[in-house]
C-alpha cells in the first residue's frame, strides 16, 4: 500500500505538470509577434548581454523557443519542489530541447537560480565559474530567459543557452535609423522567425540563421511606424537588409 501510494503521488505531479505544461504551451500561441518578457525575465536578458559585450563578446540573440523551455523549467521546479538541472519528469536540457522541437544546436548550456532578485543572482553567477562560463561562452548565439515567483526562493530562475553553427548558414545584417532626426533608432526590436534582437547604439543588428531562404524581417521601436522586409539568405553568406528609415 505505501508503494502504491508513493507511486499515485508521483503519477498525479507528473500529470499536473504535464498540465501546466500544455497550458503554458497554449498561452504561447496566444502572444503577439514581439515576444514580451517579463520585466525580471528582460533584465536578466540584458545584464548578461551587458556582461558578454562589455568583455568584447557578441550578444546573444532572443529565442522564444528558449524561452518557453527556460520558463517551463523554472516553473516545474517550483510546482515539484526541486532544484536541478536533471527534471524527474522531462529529463536533461537536451531532452527538453528536443521536446519542444528545437534540433538545430551544437553547443548548450544552462544556468539556474534561486534568488530573490535578478540583480542578485546574476551577482552570484558572476561569482561561479560554472555559471560564468556559460554567460561567457563565445560559442553560444541564443538565449532563452525564464522566471517564476517562488515561495521559497522569491524567483526562480532558468537561463537557457544555445550556440548554433554558422559554417553553413546565413547571416542578415542592417542598420535602422529615424526619418525625423536621420540618427540611429537604438533598442529597436527587430525580428526574425523566433528570434528577437535590439538594435545597438548605432542601430544595427546581425542575426545569424539556421537554414537559408526566404524570411520576413520586423521592425518595431517605440513611437514610431512598425516594418517589415522580406530578404533572401543565402548559405554561408551576410546579406545586408537596406536601411530602414522609420517614421513617426
Amino acid at each position: 500500500m505505501k508503494f502504491s501510494s508513493k507511486f499515485s503521488s508521483i503519477k498525479w505531479r507528473a500529470i499536473l505538470i504535464s498540465v501546466l505544461v500544455l497550458i503554458f504551451a497554449i498561452c504561447q500561441l496566444t502572444t503577439s509577434f514581439a515576444l514580451e518578457l517579463t520585466p525580471d525575465e528582460q533584465r536578466m536578458f540584458d545584464l548578461i548581454n551587458g556582461g558578454r559585450t562589455s568583455r568584447g563578446l557578441s550578444a546573444l540573440q532572443l529565442d522564444e523557443q528558449l524561452v518557453s523551455v527556460a520558463r517551463a523549467h523554472s516553473l516545474e521546479m517550483v510546482t515539484l519542489n526541486y532544484f536541478g538541472h536533471i527534471s524527474p519528469v522531462t529529463g536533461a536540457l537536451p531532452q527538453r530541447l528536443a521536446a519542444a522541437g528545437v534540433t538545430s544546436w551544437n553547443s548548450y548550456g544552462e544556468n539556474i537560480a534561486g534568488q530573490p532578485s535578478v540583480d542578485i543572482a546574476y551577482a552570484v553567477q558572476l561569482e561561479s565559474l560554472s555559471h560564468l562560463e556559460n554567460i561567457l561562452n563565445p560559442a553560444f548565439t541564443h538565449l532563452g530567459v525564464g522566471i517564476v515567483p517562488s515561495n521559497l526562493y522569491g524567483l526562480m530562475i532558468t537561463e537557457v543557452f544555445l550556440g548554433r553553427s554558422v559554417a553553413s548558414v546565413g547571416e542578415i545584417y542592417g542598420r535602422v535609423i529615424s526619418q525625423v532626426t536621420c540618427r540611429a533608432i537604438s533598442g529597436t526590436c527587430v525580428r526574425v522567425n523566433s528570434c528577437i534582437m535590439p538594435t545597438n547604439a548605432n542601430g544595427n543588428f546581425r542575426f545569424t540563421l539556421v537554414h537559408p531562404g526566404i524570411y520576413t524581417v520586423y521592425y518595431d521601436a517605440p513611437g514610431y511606424i512598425g516594418q517589415t522586409q522580406v530578404i533572401e539568405v543565402k548559405a554561408g553568406s551576410v546579406t545586408t537588409c537596406p536601411t530602414v528609415i522609420m517614421s513617426r
